[in-house]
């Protein structure tokens, strides 16, 4: 399974051993049980898991369960064990009741974290919502200030802004989730050493002079909007995680016609268990989720789609010795990357 390739091995192993040693209990007995449930939950356990920490179809969760019966039964043959038949009822059944079991849980856990994703987003675009409210009332009752309606208007744009890119990045993401597609792309010809210095400049409020770039003049062929959001988003969350008195470095250069754009912090690295999942919908790393700066877990996923639409990948290296940093690489020309099934996006 292709997603299974992508887990680490404590992590695909999860709670299947307990499980067949249940199994293995509830065949050995002398009079054999219907299935391993009487002994244990491990199969709710194994299916929330799966729900929480990895990006696990259904399909891909029965599949595992599948291939564990194929094993056991293998297994047995070739040991030369004979079962009766309550045996094999027994063995059957509890790989039976543990798909419906897992299943389940599996369908409720997205389910709450979906919910809860939801009452998250809803409540943290009350902030610039509320930002947007008084500023409005206040150039109504003070609108006589030209200085006034300036500033009161920059604020305004701020937060109506921010709670459009949340919208945004939402919406794409579960338009790209339900169809399964990628991105349309309207491409056109960019420097990307301009776009980094736009982005730069638009965050030096935030950034304080500490995102430092050296990227090469270079054009490709890429779509404007989304690279600008892919960047945007690495160098935002560079300014949320990383150790706030250092400086955060971006390069670019190409090779082989491919543009590689890397942007680099010091700080808490990233676990190694933790470097997927942090690409997956609604997670993000538990450093960040500790971290005063809130986020929606939106960030990412749609860089690596961006990234994708284009033809290339986002990548990821991250240890307390070197600290973390992430790669951007794309083709330099991304038009014949265009004939895959892609979704208009409104």
């Amino acid at each position: 399974m292709a997603e299974a390739r992508l887990l680490s091995t404590p992590i695909l192993v999860d709670t299947l051993p307990v499980f067949v040693e249940a199994i293995a209990e509830a065949v050995g007995r002398s009079e054999p049980q219907n299935s391993a449930k009487v002994y244990n939950t491990v199969a709710e356990e194994h299916g929330g898991e799966r729900a929480r920490i990895t990006n696990y179809k259904h399909e891909d969760l029965i599949r595992e369960y599948q291939i564990l019966r194929w094993i056991l039964l293998e297994v047995l043959e070739e040991a030369g064990v004979t079962m009766t038949v309550k045996e094999r009822i027994a063995l059957h059944s509890s790989i039976d009741v543990a798909v419906r079991q897992a299943a389940t849980t599996f369908t409720l856990v997205h389910e709450r974290i979906r919910d809860q994703y939801v009452a998250t987003l809803s409540h943290d675009m009350k902030n610039p919502l509320s930002s947007i409210l008084l500023n409005a009332e206040l150039l109504v009752r003070k609108s006589v200030d030209p200085d006034f309606v300036v500033k009161q208007a920059g604020k305004l744009k701020e937060a109506a802004g921010r709670m459009q890119k949340m919208i945004d990045d939402l919406l794409d993401l579960s338009l790209i989730n339900a169809n399964g597609s990628r991105l349309k792309l309207e491409l056109e010809p960019l420097d990307i050493s301009a776009l980094t210095e736009e982005i730069i400049c638009d965050l030096s409020g935030r950034a304080q002079g500490r995102l430092k770039a050296s990227v090469e003049k270079i054009t490709g062929t890429w779509d404007r909007t989304y690279l600008r959001r892919a960047l945007e988003n690495l160098m935002s969350n560079a300014l949320k995680y990383a150790d706030p008195r250092s400086e955060i470095c971006i390069h670019g250069t190409s090779t082989k016609g491919r543009l590689l754009w890397s942007i680099h912090n010091s700080g808490t690295p990233i676990p190694p268990e933790e470097q997927e999942t942090i690409f997956q919908v609604f997670i993000r790393a538990k450093e960040s989720s500790r971290n005063e700066s809130k986020g929606w877990g939106l960030g990412l996923p749609l860089v690596r789609a961006v990234a994708e639409a284009h033809g290339g990948s986002l990548g990821l290296e991250s240890s307390a010795e070197s600290g973390t940093t992430f790669f951007f690489d794309i083709p330099l020309d991304s038009a014949p990357y265009q004939e895959a099934p892609t979704i208009e996006l409104m």
